[in-house]
């Protein structure tokens, strides 16, 4: 494993508890860990632990996502908060089973993205997939009209670099970008670099697109950038329809929530990424999904979060959550 990156981040609402780790490491989901956390410091004995100061977040993706657990009334130290951890996180054949706390739905994922140009949707959308742990993918397949752009030629490196490394190196040369070309940037970094197991395909005619043709053995994830204008969408439902066969997970992006088709992309999708619409799109929104809120309650989440287009704020709905718990503002 990795060294570079935090195992856990455990905080808790009692101000004088302090919690830190010496070592860090990268987490696998695919995999299963043991729960020994020998190198986990306590500067505080925790003490007289009740139910009004119990609570304690767990993260296994470095703060990205928390769960909260609540401690048993009384004191602990070093091994009791271990071993209460190790019976937390579980057992499976002998070993303590971490498990990621799931943003997205799953089996599959249909993600509908909507928001005026220039609203952010496209550079959310390219964190979300070189954020490490987030969204899990073997096979990136892109269909959009301009694949020159930065944000897909940089998605392109994931087949030769790690997730962050790909976030730092668009970093990089967004700050650089009148002194370097883009190909050549890229090309000069990747050159001997060995393939990861990722594939990453870009295309400008989604008819090369073919449902038959994926490898179920391997993890798909689909993203349709704006094309809510094309009039043919047969590529686009038959992904969202029966993508559930081949193991493929859809993103489709749009300008306007009101122009996609309310037969089968709104309809089959089962989580949305809002950013800044205009209010007939806001209305129909708030009465067509189901966002588990009080509609004047979802409303007043919106007006906050998009009332100002140069915070490219969001909100994200996961309908498969509980209700209460389907409405969030901050993913990665």
């Amino acid at each position: 494993m990795s060294n570079k990156e935090q195992l856990f981040v455990i905080t808790s609402n009692k101000s004088d508890i302090k919690l830190s780790l010496d070592y860090e490491y990268e987490l696998d989901r695919n995999q299963e860990y043991e729960l020994g956390l020998k190198y986990f410091s306590v500067y505080n004995s925790i003490r007289n632990i009740n139910e009004k100061n119990n609570q304690i977040k767990i993260s296994t993706d470095n703060g990205v996502t928390f769960k909260t657990i609540r401690l048993l009334p009384g004191s602990y130290e070093y091994i009791a908060i271990n071993e209460y951890l190790s019976e937390y996180a579980g057992s499976v054949n002998g070993k303590n089973n971490i498990e990621f706390e799931e943003i997205f739905p799953n089996n599959p994922m249909l993600m509908c993205i909507c928001g005026s140009s220039g609203s952010g949707k496209t550079h959310l959308t390219f964190n979300m997939l070189t954020t490490t742990n987030l969204l899990d993918f073997d096979s990136l397949y892109i269909y959009t009209t301009a694949p020159e752009q930065s944000y897909y030629q940089f998605l392109k490196t994931l087949e030769y670099l790690p997730k962050r490394d790909v976030q730092d190196l668009f970093q990089y040369y967004k700050e650089n970008e009148e002194k370097v070309e883009l190909k050549d940037f890229i090309d000069n970094y990747i050159e001997g670099m060995k393939p990861t197991d990722i594939k990453v395909f870009l295309t400008k005619n989604v008819n090369d697109l073919d449902l038959s043709q994926i490898d179920s053995e391997r993890k798909n994830l689909i993203l349709f950038d704006d094309c809510v204008a094309q009039r043919n969408q047969t590529v686009q439902q038959e992904f969202f329809t029966k993508g559930r066969h081949h193991n493929c997970h859809c993103i489709y992006q749009s300008q306007s929530f009101y122009g996609m088709d309310s037969m089968f992309i709104r309809k089959y999708a089962n989580c949305f990424l809002l950013f800044e619409l205009n209010d007939k799109d806001l209305s129909q929104i708030i009465q067509s999904i189901n966002h588990g809120m009080d509609k004047d309650a979802f409303k007043k989440v919106c007006k906050a979060q998009l009332r100002n287009p140069d915070d490219h704020g969001y909100v994200f709905v996961n309908t498969r959550k509980p209700t209460g718990e389907r409405v969030m503002t901050d993913i990665c």
